[in-house]
């Protein structure tokens, strides 16, 4: 079975990441995963080399374009756009509003965008 890492590499590996990937798969295969906070997630990503931070920055943004909003997370927003004077600024609210209801922008109502 191939690992997460692998499967979403582009480029050769470092042996650094190589040796990142296999530990990573020892903890899952053996159950002796670890809580890690999001502190010491962003401490290691500050130590990867600018190409496997780039990996990391893609990923954030695919996640953040796919994941959908909350009620309460759509309303502020709302609530923003109505108190903005700035239509540039209004724009951009919307757009997060859509995307944020329907997830990615591929999946929205033409007519809504």
């Amino acid at each position: 079975m191939a690992s997460w890492f692998a499967a979403n590499q582009s480029g050769p590996r470092s042996v650094q990441s190589a040796r990142t990937e296999a530990a990573i798969d020892w903890l899952f295969r053996s159950g002796k995963v670890c809580a890690v906070t999001a502190i010491q997630i962003i401490e290691e990503i500050k130590r990867l080399d600018p190409k496997e931070q780039l990996g990391v920055i893609r990923f954030a943004y695919q996640l953040d374009a796919e994941r959908r909003l909350t009620g309460s997370e759509l309303s502020s927003l709302a609530q923003k756009m109505v108190d903005t004077t700035d239509a540039a600024e209004a724009l951009r609210i919307r757009e997060s509003i859509v995307r944020g209801f329907y997830g990615q922008r591929d999946a929205a109502p033409a007519a809504l965008l």
